[in-house]
Parts: C-alpha cells; structure tokens; sequence
C-alpha cells in the first residue's frame, strides 16, 4: 500500500487529488494548446499589414474641438503550454503599433491625430484600474494588441444602460417560523395541503381547485410577504450607430473596410485542424476629445495654439470594460433608392453595432467612472 494512503478505507490524501487535478487539467491544457497553436494567423484583416480607419478622412482638418469613438482591438496570446514548452505565433513579430501608425505615410495630420489617441488610451488604460479590485485581469482575457483599430466621429443618442437583477421570494412561512407566530402558518399549511390533494387529483384527470375554494370559502389569502432579493449583475450591452456618407470612392472603401474589418474580428478563427475555435478579438471602446490647432493669433496667445492635436479621454461619458461585438447589422440604401459611385460602392450605408462587456459591474467599477 502507498504511503500516500490513509484510513482502512484506503482513501488517497486531499493534496494527492489536487496534484492529480492539476496534473490532468495542465495535460488537457497543451493539448488543446498543441492543436492551436498552428492558428493566429488571422490577427488582422489584411495579413501582415495593420488596417487603420478614420472616418471620416476629414475628421484631422475639424473645427477646433471634435468628439470621436476609438476602438482598440485585442487578441489572445500566443500559446504557451503549462508543461514550460512555448509555441511560437507563426505570424512572426510585428512592429509596434506607434510604428505602424508612423508607416501610414501621406497623411501627417492623420497620424499625429492617431499617434495622440493612441498615447492617451494607452494612459487611460494605465489608469483604468484604480481599484484594487479591478486590477486582476479576467482569466481568459486578451492581451495581444491587434495592428487593426477604427476611429469614427461620435455618434447620437449614446446609451448607458445598467441592469442589476432581482427576484421576488416568498418568505411567508419561513417569517412565520422565525416568529413564533402559528397563527400564521395555518393559512400556508392550509395551502400546502389543498395542493397536496389537487395533486393526487389530478391522478384521476379531476380538477378540485382545491386551494381556491378554500381561500373562497374562509375569505382569507394567505399573505406571502415577498421581498426581493438581490441576485446579481448584468452584463452592460452598447449599442451604436453610424450613418455612415461616404464623400468619394475613397470613402466608400473605407466604409466597406469598417464594415469588413469589425465583422472579421467579430467571428472566431477555424483552426487548420477544424477541431476548435480560436476564439474573436476583445474590443476596447474610448470616448476621446480632440482639440485641434488653430491658426488664430488670439487662442494662440491665450493657449491652444500650440500647433498639434491634443486627444484625451473624455472624463463625463461613462467608461466602457472590454467588450465582445455580438451583433453587427448593416443596412445599404437605407433611403430606398440604390444609388452608388463609379465602381458601385454604395453611397449610403447604416451600420449598427452591439457591443458586451465582458466583466459585470460593481461599485468599484463605477467609483472608477464606468
């Protein structure tokens, strides 16, 4: 018999069976991995090359102050088992995204404009979690940053919806119980009982209705002294839409790019042996403030002048946590006459999104301004 054995039943230690838990679980964890690992080549749209929108393409030459919409886009890591084996993203290393938004090329104030944003929700990241609480990430959150992000002009009617769940229960004869009062458990033992013989029957396909002829008869309904009693969260829904009016061909590319580009990162990735899912790309959602330079001599003497477009987080809006894209609708024509440009891309196009946040909300979370 094993020293690892105690008691004449022969029952194995508690620290054997989480061992071989663990064991078990990391065993089915590389291999999973194994099978995995040869996907991640759909990272981004256009393979090896960022795709980086801003709609629209005016949106750095605006007034002096302008709203927008940002959304990061996240990946899951490459795979690394639990045994200490590591497998290698086949895609290869990639630049940093700062150094893919200075490759754009040909449009300096775009990608000063995208350079300012991406600096600012990297700041606000940092600062996202104040709490400490909030600082442990989800289990399976993504943490890969895609080269793929869409910038596009605040939309209307923006909605924050929180849903906190709760349940209506019965607490009557339990308070009677707790009470010491009888009186008011005969009416519940009373209804207890009248069920009992409607039950058997309903054996003989007769209906009695018991209950109700007894409550008819002594003109009294039990009182069932509900409360409610909270039974959680639910995960916060976005919901946003675009009209989107493409001005040349250019744009209405761009417009079937956004719309490409948040589909492909909606859905997951078939592995090369069909047998698993690699699961869709997280979306982080930023509401950003862009104050633009000014050529007026005034505002530059008094500030704001200072010649480069400064984003930062808009503080008043409510922060949104990382988000699944769970329905994507879009609607061409939407004004019932098909009308296109040159090559046939459309003119009009609304795309509605629908966004869930991947974590439930507590008061630590809206402390820290979600």
């Amino acid at each position: 018999m094993s020293d690892n054995i105690i008691g004449a039943g022969g029952v194995p230690e508690v620290n054997d069976i989480l061992d071989d838990a663990a064991g078990h679980f990391a065993t089915g964890v590389d291999s999973v991995s194994g099978q995995v690992a040869s996907a991640g080549n759909m990272d981004t749209l256009d393979p090896g090359t960022p795709t980086i929108i801003v709609f629209p393409e005016t949106m750095h030459n605006d007034p002096q102050y302008g709203h927008v919409v940002h959304f990061d886009i996240y990946n899951k890591k490459p795979i690394k088992t639990l045994s200490g084996s590591s497998d290698v993203n086949p895609t290869g290393e990639t630049n940093t995204v700062q150094d893919q938004i200075q490759n754009l090329g040909g449009a300096n104030s775009q990608s000063q404009m995208l350079g300012s944003i991406d600096q600012e929700v990297a700041f606000a990241s940092e600062n996202r979690r104040s709490d400490p609480v909030l600082e442990a990430d989800r289990l399976g959150m993504q943490t890969e940053k895609s080269a793929d992000k869409i910038t596009l002009y605040m939309p209307k009617g923006l909605r924050n919806t929180d849903n906190i769940n709760y349940s209506d229960v019965d607490f009557g004869l339990i308070k009677g119980i707790l009470e010491g009062r009888i009186s008011s458990l005969i009416p519940g033992i009373a209804q207890k009982a009248a069920g009992f013989v409607d039950g058997l029957a309903e054996i003989t396909s007769t209906e009695l209705n018991t209950q109700q002829a007894m409550s008819s008869v002594t003109g009294a309904v039990r009182n069932p002294r509900k409360e409610q009693l909270f039974e959680g969260v639910g995960l916060r829904n976005f919901e946003f839409t675009f009209n989107l009016f493409p001005k040349s061909e250019k744009e209405s590319h761009d417009v079937m790019n956004i719309i490409k580009l948040f589909r492909f990162h909606a859905y997951p990735e078939i592995v090369p042996n069909m047998a698993f899912y690699r699961i869709p790309s997280e979306f982080q959602i930023t509401y950003i403030d862009l104050k633009y330079p000014t050529n007026n001599p005034l505002q530059q003497l008094f500030g704001g002048g200072n010649g480069d477009i400064v984003a930062k987080e808009n503080k008043w809006l409510n922060k949104i946590a990382r988000c699944a894209l769970t329905n994507v609708a879009t609607e061409y024509f939407p004004m019932d006459s098909m009308s296109t440009f040159n090559d046939g891309a459309p003119t009009i196009v609304n795309l509605s999104l629908t966004f869930t946040e991947m974590e439930a909300m507590s008061r630590n979370h809206i402390r820290a301004g979600y």
